[in-house]
């Protein structure tokens, strides 16, 4: 996903975050890095205050949270 904004219901967003995580991880992926973007162009000023919260939530099915990383411009 490349810098999604005007994004209606960030809970929903949040949701689908999950979702494509679970579905990179169950094709076998399960080492790698996952990038999530948060919103408002990838925004890492609104991070903190936008999407940041609801994406807190998201889990990695095969363990910690070490290898999802929030992705942001500056």
């Amino acid at each position: 996903m490349n810098e999604p904004h005007d994004i209606p219901d960030i809970s929903a967003w949040a949701a689908s975050v999950q979702a494509a995580v679970n579905a990179i991880r169950s094709a076998g992926a399960t080492t790698q890095m996952i990038l999530i973007p948060g919103s408002s162009y990838s925004s890492a000023q609104a991070l903190p205050t936008e999407a940041g919260p609801d994406l807190l939530t998201v889990t990695d099915p095969v363990g910690d949270t070490s290898l999802l990383i929030f992705d942001g411009e500056l």
